[in-house]
């Protein structure tokens, strides 16, 4: 093969249809994330969040943090009608130095992005996203 034939990375099949989106996945099945992994690192976004911005945060974060994205569901808050964003981060280093490095994943979301106060989670713990 000619190492100058981009044939074999053509799409098979050219119909315009991608991968799903992840944050556009819709939710399967009621209920808490943390029943089948209760050691994830939950981080919930809210507000009118950027999803180019968001998906080069995560690959930024977890290029150089030892978290790996574990889950991620999207929808719209009640009343307010605001984007909120929750992902689950599974953490992949030192039981030891979790805290800190959970600390760290935490604060670079805060500096990008709006987090969500206590009182939104607790308005939006149910799971149901319109």
């Amino acid at each position: 093969a000619d190492p100058g034939d981009a044939g074999p990375l053509m799409r098979q099949q050219v119909l315009g249809v991608g991968p799903a989106f992840v944050f556009l996945a819709h939710q399967v099945g009621g209920g808490d994330l943390d029943v089948v992994e209760p050691d994830l690192v939950h981080v919930t976004l809210v507000g009118d969040v950027d999803y180019k911005h968001l998906a080069v945060a995560i690959s930024d974060f977890t290029s150089w943090l030892p978290f790996e994205m574990a889950t991620s569901h999207s929808g719209i808050s009640d009343p307010d009608k605001r984007d909120i964003v929750k992902l689950g981060f599974r953490y992949s280093g030192q039981a030891r130095d979790r805290d800190h490095f959970e600390n760290n994943l935490r604060n670079l979301f805060a500096e990008h992005f709006e987090l969500a106060s206590s009182n939104e989670l607790k308005s939006n713990s149910t799971g149901d996203f319109s």
